[in-house]
């Protein structure tokens, strides 16, 4: 077999990131910093997945994707925005919400 194949294609984008700690991050990117996120990955057949991002640089949504990019299921978590107040340690969901299709 000759040639390259291409298994998934990655979209990627930039944000700022935006947090919200009472300690101090020595190691992390300035609140605000542009990062890089990854919003998107689709596979040769066209399915495939997309990211979406909140505060503190988690994925809050994850969304599957069919052939002509019609949201077949996702999963969605809601972490505290950066502006609800200042934590000491990692911020934790409240609810975790899937929605399921055929």
């Amino acid at each position: 077999m000759s040639g390259a194949r291409t298994y998934a294609t990655f979209s990627w984008t930039q944000a700022p990131l935006n947090y919200n700690y009472s300690l101090t991050t020595p190691d992390s990117p300035k609140n605000g910093t542009n990062v890089n996120l990854l919003t998107g990955c689709t596979y040769s057949n066209g399915t495939g997945y997309t990211f979406a991002y909140g505060d503190w640089g988690l994925v809050n949504k994850i969304s599957r994707l069919s052939a002509n990019a019609t949201v077949r299921s996702y999963i969605r978590y809601d972490y505290p925005a950066a502006s609800a107040g200042a934590l000491a340690d990692h911020p934790e969901f409240r609810e975790r919400y899937v929605k399921r299709r055929g």
